[in-house]
Parts: C-alpha cells; structure tokens; sequence
C-alpha cells in the first residue's frame, strides 16, 4: 500500500458501456489486444486464455510453435477446436511478430507445455488458488507467483491465523508486494 504502480489499460467502448481492463505488464495488454481482434474471442475470454496459459504459451500456441501446444489451447474454458483454427489461421504471423519482439525464441520454448489446471484435485487453499488466478491475470508468470507467495509464506501464516477466512485482497497484496 502507497506504492505507485504503473497499469497498462485497454478500454473497450461498447453502446451500452465502457469497459476497462487493466495489465501490470504492457505484454499482457499486448497480447489480450491480439486475441480479441479473433472473431469470437471477447475480452473475458481473452484475459481468462491469458490467465490460464501465461503470455508466452498463448504466443507459442497462436505462432504454431512446438507442434502441440497448439493443441492444448482447447484445454482453456471456453475454447474450442474451431475457436483454435481460427486463433491460429488469423494470428499465426501476428504472433510470431509478436514474440520476435518481445525477444521470444523459438528455442526459449516453455517447458512443460501448460497442464490443465484442476480446481477440485487441488490442496492448495481456496484463497491462494483465487490470488494466483488474478495475478495471472494481471500478467504474471506461474513462476514468479510461485517465487513471491514463498517468499510471502511467514506474512500469510500470519494472515491466515489472524482472518479467517482471509480476504482475497489482503492475500493478494502481500503477494504483490513480492513481485
């Protein structure tokens, strides 16, 4: 709290409402703008495609690289086969652009591809569960949310013993403040 914080924002301008969405990375915003120029990619998918893979999966996948991730997009709610065909037909050179620059190599590939996340198998808490998936949202990586809730790990003990439950935006905080 009272840290600045700079947040990337696309507004979408509709008849009936204006809608903001906000991107602590500017890559993020970057590739939720590629995905919602896909005819029947909306925002809400788009950012929930972004949140489930991360920003260079969801490159690799629409780029075609490494054969099968490409596959794998259907993992994500919401997406289907045709949706995948589609994706990958219309931003196969886009995104490739993309991840050229943003200095993503072919060779610098994310292994392993994204597995299919199950929220009814996992022992993680619910409250840390619903953190990660909004600090996906936000652009993050699984590898830096994993990094920041250890190193957060006394704080939200401590959090945990004094709320119960603990509200979402306490628990994201103090995971924010570690990235």
């Amino acid at each position: 709290i009272g840290d600045e914080v700079i947040l990337h924002t696309h507004l979408r301008v509709r008849e009936d409402s204006w809608v903001l969405y906000g991107f602590l990375v500017p890559d993020a915003r970057r590739v939720f703008e590629l995905l919602i120029t896909v005819k029947g990619v909306g925002p809400r998918l788009a950012a929930d495609i972004i949140a489930y893979f991360g920003i260079e999966h969801t490159l690799f996948a629409l780029a075609g690289e490494e054969g099968g991730i490409a596959v794998r997009l259907q993992d994500a709610p919401g997406v289907g086969a045709k949706l995948v065909a589609r994706a990958k037909a219309e931003l196969h050179e886009k995104a490739g652009e993309l991840m050229a620059e943003l200095g993503i190599e072919s060779s610098t590939s994310p292994q392993p591809a994204p597995r299919k996340r199950v929220v009814a198998e996992s022992k993680e808490p619910p409250h840390l569960r619903r953190a990660r998936q909004a600090l996906r949202g936000l652009g993050f990586s699984d590898r830096e949310i994993d990094t920041s809730i250890e190193s957060a790990a006394p704080e939200l003990d401590t959090l945990l013993a004094a709320q119960a439950p603990p509200a979402d935006a306490a628990v994201i905080e103090l995971i924010l403040k570690r990235l």
